[in-house]
């Protein structure tokens, strides 16, 4: 059905892309603040970082300079059980188990990527990667627990910015 709602979100945070699940939970990603919120009931319930704890730990390479990195997409697996997102800057995918009787996220799993994972799409259980910095387009697989596999695939293509499906996907 239809979700209806306003919430309150820090100052700053850049909201960017919502992510609503068949059952109506609502996550939004904050491109800014590399967080991710579970809106419900007016509040936010949980609010999680898209990075590692400490900022300075480095996801397959130097940590970005200051202001350089944001967070990119995000999407739900075909299943809803895990929730993934981009952070561009820190070339990372981040994915975090989703409890099915609360929405909450778990303890995330990250992976490093090309350079500026701009979007991405879920197919079964792989994720495939539009890195516009690298001109690649990465495909990884997903565990069902979550966990990214290595890279399965890798095509050149000359600043990708979006990976949609084809007719009957």
């Amino acid at each position: 059905g239809l979700v209806r709602g306003a919430w309150q979100i820090a100052p700053a945070s850049g909201p960017r892309q919502l992510c609503v699940t068949a059952g109506g939970r609502v996550y939004l990603l904050n491109e800014l603040a590399h967080r991710i919120d579970l809106l419900h009931d007016g509040v936010v319930a949980q609010s999680v970082s898209t990075l590692p704890e400490t900022r300075a730990a480095s996801i397959g390479g130097s940590p970005p300079t200051a202001g350089a990195s944001s967070a990119g997409c995000l999407a739900l697996s075909a299943d809803g059980g895990r929730l993934i997102a981009s952070n561009r800057g820190r070339d990372s995918l981040v994915c975090f188990p989703v409890d099915p009787d609360t929405g909450a996220l778990g303890t995330p799993d990250f992976t490093p990527c090309d350079p500026h994972p701009r979007h991405f799409l879920v197919v079964d259980d792989r994720v495939i990667v539009a890195s516009r910095d690298a001109g690649t387009l990465t495909a990884y697989e997903l565990s069902m627990s979550g966990r990214f596999g290595p890279a399965i695939g890798r095509l050149e293509c000359p600043a990708p910015v979006c990976v949609l499906a084809g007719p009957g996907r």
